[in-house]
């Protein structure tokens, strides 16, 4: 499960909640990360990023997608991350299967909540995101800004991407075209937000990701 660090006074700390919503496709939980995004800017945390998380199906039964919130801050209180775990699951739960807020799984710094098998799936989501080994963002700090078409340079500048590599022999530098399409899911890699993108028209470049991905291409990077 995912905790928090001890620091000092002043320091800040990656704090990271894992959710698992049972969403049947990226799309879904498209829909519910953006949710989650527009609770947590009303909470004050504009800086959250929030990913999906593939959770492979068990024997005979199909794959689902799963969440995480992270951001990084001073060390909250017991009362702020109460304020926000109270939020989170309310506001997906209407949206989804669960006949309460209560059933969808949850995993963060001292609790965890739901079924217990979505409590496991929400914990491995969460430790994914703290990690920065395993997740394709799709709400992040600077995504309303990465309209049309921007350069790479202006995308690093104004977003949490921490950088932008292109397939194959493809080069990419900070006055590359990007096209962004509306549509810009960075992935977690090694603790960076990486943007994968691939060739385009005039020497411009897009994200590798489409608007209508498969769970295994987007949910892997």
């Amino acid at each position: 499960m995912s905790t928090t660090t001890t620091v000092e006074p002043g320091d800040t700390t990656t704090v990271v909640v894992g959710l698992d919503p049972v969403a049947p496709t990226v799309r879904d939980a498209d829909h519910l990360a953006e949710i989650l995004g527009d609770v947590l800017s009303r909470l004050g945390r504009d800086d959250a990023v929030v990913s999906t998380h593939l959770v492979p199906g068990e024997v005979g039964a199909s794959s689902h997608v799963a969440l995480s919130v992270r951001w990084t801050a001073a060390p909250p209180t017991s009362a702020d991350l109460a304020r926000i775990l109270a939020a989170l699951r309310p506001a997906l739960a209407p949206q989804t299967g669960a006949a309460s807020p209560d059933e969808i799984g949850l995993a963060a710094p001292g609790t965890r909540g739901g079924y217990p098998r979505l409590a496991d799936s929400a914990a491995r989501a969460a430790a994914d995101a703290e990690a920065g080994r395993d997740g394709r963002a799709v709400v992040y700090p600077g995504r309303p800004r990465l309209t049309g078409t921007v350069t790479v340079a202006d995308a690093l500048a104004w977003s949490a991407i921490d950088e932008v590599v292109g397939l194959a022999d493809v080069v990419v530098g900070p006055e590359t075209l990007l096209v962004t399409r509306e549509h810009v899911r960075p992935v977690w890699r090694t603790g960076r937000l990486v943007l994968v993108v691939q060739p385009a028209a005039g020497g411009t470049v897009v994200p590798y990701e489409t608007a209508t991905p498969t769970p295994c291409c987007a949910d892997h990077g």
